[in-house]
């Protein structure tokens, strides 16, 4: 059973949207154009503030669309900002009940979900409803998922918010990617399905006026508590987000996250454990006992784009995860580095971006050096489950123990289609025991991919073709297959 306030939330999308719907406040991840777009006018002056939490606030998008560049853009930054000035809810929108279905069908789900929004299951299908009111929005979405999870109708994508100044309070089961990564993010991203929440979050990351502060340059906040599901060792715990992001300088993002899983069913969740855990130092919360408050994550990341020569941009990255605290400092340590060459193709407008990303989750004393040690990330000895909801891990899609490499090159053409390529070489639960979701040994194997989105009047659709020389739970032999993936969605 749900808490009391989600089935109430839900009551009250089905009131609003009976009369209402479709044009969410922020971009959602799951755009991979959409994103690019928005690195293309961060260069060129036209979005300012950190842009590696998503959703991302329109209004944060919107800001500075209009205003005229330092210098006339090029045609392929022009077409970007079509593109993303369409994509912004219209006044018409605004006025008018929206929908949206999708329909998404594989042959078997990815292993490696990355920022884009491939199935979770064999089949994954939704019915949506949306609308934005003058300060609120909402949205019903009911979905049905087939597959190795189980057959099942999900409200996944569903909310309601408000919005007060430049803050907004919302509610339901909404899909966060925290961090720059585009394949993988360590702490909080796509991977697993969006858990039922409240957030509190900032919709215009403005610098601060004082001039102590200034320097900061605009930032961010996100504030979330959310609820696991029943099904785990300890039911229904409480896990506590929270992610403050700035950039204190033109091209430069920072983040700054935490996590703490809390509470559940038998566990003690009076204030003091509250407090306990929201210290976090030393043996406040790392005592090793079951008197441990809770189960917490913390995360840096750091982001720097520059431009190179005849409008190619760089982008470079790391994200890094601690597991424990020591003392002081944050100790246990996962880690992702990843680049991101990006500019113009051919005369018409069109664009290529190639990226290269490494994540290893077996962590590391420090952040640089120290000995490694398997079994840390995302688990934990009171809280067995760990950062694990409804099958798939919170954060990396191959989960703790994993080395992965990716190599990923995507054309979008002037005309909004896009095409891409992919190289992936993942060696899972690198020490062969210990608890890993997606294999019980260690695999190593490559994986293949090539997919083309293209956009026609009956729909947006998407094809993946993926092949993997190996595959999870098949020790002491090699079990390769070939995946297919269709995916369509269409905005009524």
């Amino acid at each position: 059973m749900q808490h009391k306030w989600v089935s109430l939330t839900i009551a009250i999308l089905i009131i609003v949207t009976s009369t209402v719907s479709y044009a969410a406040p922020w971009a959602e991840p799951g755009d991979r154009q959409l994103r690019n777009d928005i690195e293309v006018l961060r260069r060129h002056g036209l979005i300012s503030g950190p842009t590696n939490t998503w959703p991302m606030p329109w209004k944060q998008i919107a800001r500075h669309l209009s205003k005229n560049p330092d210098t006339p853009l090029p045609l392929y930054a022009q077409q970007a900002l079509a593109r993303v000035k369409s994509k912004i809810p219209s006044q018409h929108k605004l006025r008018r009940i929206n929908y949206k279905a999708s329909v998404k069908a594989t042959t078997q789900a990815a292993l490696i979900r990355d920022f884009g929004n491939p199935a979770r299951d064999d089949i994954d299908t939704s019915l949506s409803a949306e609308k934005i009111g003058g300060n609120w929005a909402a949205r019903l979405q009911i979905g049905y998922q087939d597959g190795n999870a189980g057959d099942h109708l999900a409200f996944d994508g569903s909310y309601l918010a408000f919005t007060f100044g430049n803050w907004a309070l919302n509610a339901g089961w909404i899909d966060r990617w925290w961090g720059p990564g585009r394949q993988n993010a360590l702490l909080l991203g796509t991977n697993a399905r969006p858990m039922p929440a409240i957030e509190f979050m900032r919709m215009e990351p403005k610098a601060f006026q004082s001039k102590w502060l200034n320097w900061i340059g605009p930032w961010d906040l996100r504030v979330f508590v959310a609820r696991q599901e029943e099904d785990r060792f300890i039911s229904h715990p409480l896990i506590l987000g929270m992610r403050v992001s700035f950039s204190p300088l033109r091209g430069l993002d920072i983040g700054l996250a935490r996590s703490l899983q809390i509470c559940g069913e038998g566990r003690p969740c009076g204030f003091k454990t509250w407090g306990k855990g929201l210290i976090g130092f030393g043996d406040i919360d790392n005592t090793g006992t079951l008197e441990e408050p809770g189960n917490q994550l913390a995360s840096i990341d750091v982001a720097y784009s520059l431009g190179l020569f005849s409008d190619i941009h760089l982008k470079v990255y790391s994200e890094f995860t601690a597991e424990d605290a020591g003392e002081i400092l944050p100790v246990r340590w996962a880690m992702m580095y990843g680049g991101s060459l990006f500019g113009p193709f051919g005369p018409n407008g069109a664009q290529w971006r190639l990226t290269t990303e490494y994540s290893d989750t077996t962590s590391k004393e420090s952040v640089f050096y120290g000995p490694r040690k398997t079994n840390i990330l995302y688990g934990h000895h009171i809280y067995k489950n760990g950062y694990r909801y409804k099958g798939r891990t919170i954060g990396h899609s191959l989960d703790t123990d994993t080395r992965l490499i990716s190599i990923t090159g995507t054309l979008f053409a002037a005309n909004g289609w896009s095409y891409g390529l992919g190289y992936h070489h993942a060696d899972i639960n690198l020490d062969n025991a210990g608890f890993n979701i997606v294999s019980v040994n260690e695999e190593e194997f490559h994986i293949f991919e090539a997919a083309a989105t293209v956009l026609l009047p009956l729909g947006d659709i998407r094809l993946e073709l993926r092949h993997q020389t190996d595959s999870p739970n098949t020790p002491n032999r090699s079990d390769g297959n070939t995946a297919l993936e269709v995916n369509w969605s269409k905005h009524f």
